[in-house]
């Protein structure tokens, strides 16, 4: 595929990634992570990496968004903080230390777990 087109499928994946965010108020770090693996060639390893700082990103507009429009529990929002603090960190070791294979085999458990879990 030729770099032009690779590089026009990305943007209008991107502009997709942001709305599903937007839309869900998460979702986008999966998504962004399929596009690197599947349609720019990553490394998986990095695919997941690079994600990270990307979603953070994407999500502060959503952030914004939601403080003005959505009334939400800021508790809540300090507890969960925290946790998903420090289970990004411990998940950045676990994730230097597993093979590609084995981070695949995690995603699919935790997407079929979410999948299934929205129909129940």
């Amino acid at each position: 595929m030729k770099n032009g087109v690779r590089l026009a499928i990305f943007l209008v994946s991107a502009l997709f990634i942001g709305v599903i965010n937007g839309l869900f108020g998460g979702g986008g770090g999966l998504l962004g992570i399929l596009l690197l693996k599947f349609v720019l060639k990553t490394d998986d390893k990095v695919a997941h990496s690079t994600t990270i700082p990307a979603m953070g990103i994407i999500s502060l507009p959503t952030l914004i968004s939601y403080c003005t429009s959505i009334s939400f529990n800021i508790f809540v929002v300090l507890i969960v903080a925290v946790g998903s603090v420090i289970g990004s960190i411990i998940g950045s070791f676990v994730l230097k230390k597993i093979s590609p294979k084995l981070l695949n085999i995690l995603l699919i458990i935790v997407l079929l777990f979410s999948g299934i879990k929205m129909f129940l």
